[in-house]
Protein backbone atom coordinates (compact mmCIF):
# COMPACT_ATOMS: atom_id res chain seq x y z
CA UNK A 1 0.00 0.00 0.00
CA UNK A 2 1.01 3.20 -0.49
CA UNK A 3 1.72 6.08 1.90
CA UNK A 4 -1.90 8.24 0.70
CA UNK A 5 -4.17 5.65 1.26
CA UNK A 6 -2.30 4.23 4.37
CA UNK A 7 -2.96 7.57 5.50
CA UNK A 8 -6.27 8.51 5.03
CA UNK A 9 -7.17 4.81 6.20
CA UNK A 10 -5.16 5.79 9.67
CA UNK A 11 -7.15 9.01 10.00
CA UNK A 12 -10.33 7.71 9.43
CA UNK A 13 -9.65 4.91 12.03
CA UNK A 14 -8.57 7.92 14.82
CA UNK A 15 -11.71 10.03 13.80
CA UNK A 16 -13.91 7.00 14.12
CA UNK A 17 -12.50 6.18 17.22
CA UNK A 18 -12.06 9.56 18.74
CA UNK A 19 -15.76 10.11 17.96
CA UNK A 20 -16.99 7.36 20.26
CA UNK A 21 -14.21 8.51 22.38
CA UNK A 22 -16.23 12.09 22.70
CA UNK A 23 -19.51 10.19 23.94
CA UNK A 24 -17.23 7.89 26.63
CA UNK A 25 -18.49 4.92 24.77
CA UNK A 26 -15.40 2.32 25.52
CA UNK A 27 -16.63 -0.98 24.15
CA UNK A 28 -17.14 0.92 21.04
CA UNK A 29 -13.35 2.32 20.72
CA UNK A 30 -12.23 -1.28 22.29
CA UNK A 31 -14.46 -2.89 19.11
CA UNK A 32 -12.18 -0.25 16.92
CA UNK A 33 -8.63 -1.75 18.50
CA UNK A 34 -7.85 -4.03 15.84
CA UNK A 35 -9.05 -1.83 13.25
CA UNK A 36 -6.65 0.81 14.37
CA UNK A 37 -3.45 -1.68 14.73
CA UNK A 38 -4.07 -2.99 11.26
CA UNK A 39 -4.36 0.81 10.21
CA UNK A 40 -1.00 2.14 11.95
CA UNK A 41 0.88 -1.39 10.73
CA UNK A 42 -0.30 -0.33 7.07
CA UNK A 43 1.16 3.09 7.41
CA UNK A 44 4.19 2.09 9.17
CA UNK A 45 5.15 -0.48 6.33
CA UNK A 46 4.19 2.25 3.41
CA UNK A 47 6.03 4.79 5.06
CA UNK A 48 8.89 2.66 5.90
CA UNK A 49 8.51 0.96 2.13
CA UNK A 50 9.27 4.32 0.31
CA UNK A 51 11.76 7.11 0.82
CA UNK A 52 10.16 10.30 0.61
CA UNK A 53 9.73 12.08 -2.83
CA UNK A 54 11.09 15.11 -3.30
CA UNK A 55 8.16 16.78 -4.22
CA UNK A 56 5.59 15.28 -2.45
CA UNK A 57 1.90 14.87 -2.98
CA UNK A 58 -0.30 17.66 -2.60
CA UNK A 59 -3.51 15.54 -0.92
CA UNK A 60 -0.90 13.98 0.94
CA UNK A 61 0.71 17.57 2.32
CA UNK A 62 -2.98 17.93 3.26
CA UNK A 63 -3.48 15.09 5.55
CA UNK A 64 -0.61 15.60 7.68
CA UNK A 65 -1.89 18.14 9.74
CA UNK A 66 -5.25 16.49 9.32
CA UNK A 67 -3.24 13.31 11.02
CA UNK A 68 -1.68 15.18 13.71
CA UNK A 69 -4.55 16.84 15.26
CA UNK A 70 -6.54 12.94 15.34
CA UNK A 71 -4.13 11.34 16.59
CA UNK A 72 -3.27 14.33 19.53
CA UNK A 73 -7.03 14.25 19.95
CA UNK A 74 -6.93 11.04 20.00
CA UNK A 75 -3.94 11.19 22.84
CA UNK A 76 -6.20 13.44 25.10
CA UNK A 77 -9.58 11.68 24.52
CA UNK A 78 -7.71 8.03 25.62
CA UNK A 79 -6.05 9.76 28.50
CA UNK A 80 -9.56 10.83 29.65
CA UNK A 81 -11.36 7.72 29.04
CA UNK A 82 -8.20 6.08 31.12
CA UNK A 83 -9.14 8.92 33.89
CA UNK A 84 -12.65 7.82 34.07
CA UNK A 85 -12.12 4.44 34.08
CA UNK A 86 -9.29 4.79 36.89
CA UNK A 87 -12.41 6.61 38.67
CA UNK A 88 -15.00 4.23 38.37
CA UNK A 89 -12.48 1.99 39.63
CA UNK A 90 -11.90 3.90 42.76
CA UNK A 91 -15.84 4.21 43.62
CA UNK A 92 -15.95 0.29 42.71
CA UNK A 93 -13.27 -0.58 45.34
CA UNK A 94 -14.47 2.28 48.50
CA UNK A 95 -17.55 1.33 47.72
CA UNK A 96 -16.57 -2.92 48.38
CA UNK A 97 -14.09 -1.28 51.19
CA UNK A 98 -17.16 0.04 53.14
CA UNK A 99 -19.57 -2.74 53.04
CA UNK A 100 -16.94 -5.38 53.91
CA UNK A 101 -16.87 -6.75 57.75
CA UNK A 102 -14.39 -4.94 60.12
CA UNK A 103 -12.06 -7.77 60.89
CA UNK A 104 -8.46 -8.46 61.41
CA UNK A 105 -6.12 -10.91 59.73
CA UNK A 106 -2.88 -12.69 61.59
CA UNK A 107 0.10 -13.90 59.80
CA UNK A 108 -1.42 -17.36 58.94
CA UNK A 109 -4.35 -15.86 57.35
CA UNK A 110 -6.82 -16.58 60.13
CA UNK A 111 -8.70 -13.98 61.49
CA UNK A 112 -8.33 -12.35 64.62
CA UNK A 113 -9.95 -11.65 67.31
CA UNK A 114 -10.67 -7.93 68.19
CA UNK A 115 -10.34 -7.06 72.21
CA UNK A 116 -14.33 -7.21 72.71
CA UNK A 117 -14.21 -11.15 71.05
CA UNK A 118 -10.91 -12.19 72.51
CA UNK A 119 -10.98 -15.92 73.94
CA UNK A 120 -10.42 -15.83 77.31
CA UNK A 121 -7.17 -18.25 79.22
CA UNK A 122 -5.75 -18.60 82.05
CA UNK A 123 -2.21 -19.80 83.44
CA UNK A 124 -2.95 -21.76 86.16
CA UNK A 125 0.69 -22.62 86.92
CA UNK A 126 1.78 -20.75 90.05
Amino acid sequence: MSPLPATRQLLDVLEAENCVLRRLDLPAAAALLADKQHAIELFDRAWSSQPIPPQPDPELGSLAPLLRAAAAENRRLLERAMTVQRRILSLLAQAARDQAPEGRYGAQGSQRYTRSESPFALNARA
